[in-house]
């Protein structure tokens, strides 16, 4: 995932443990993850890493970066 906005689905993994059984890959620029009222992209982003099943699963966040990076 390239910048994952996680808003459509934030409720389902933050409240039913949503997870995915595939390695994953995630890249995050540092300016993109602004905070909506409500919803915390990070926060969704680190939860759904921390109940991946995959054993190869990757979380990069690239500092002083935006989205056009």
């Amino acid at each position: 995932m390239l910048d994952p906005w996680l808003f459509a689905l934030h409720k389902e993994i933050l409240d039913n443990g949503y997870s995915i059984e595939k390695p994953l890959l995630a890249i995050n620029s540092s300016e993109y993850h602004e905070n909506v009222p409500g919803f915390d992209s990070m926060e969704t982003i680190k939860y759904l890493f921390e109940n991946c099943n995959g054993e190869e699963d990757r979380n990069l966040l690239f500092k002083e970066t935006g989205h056009l990076f």
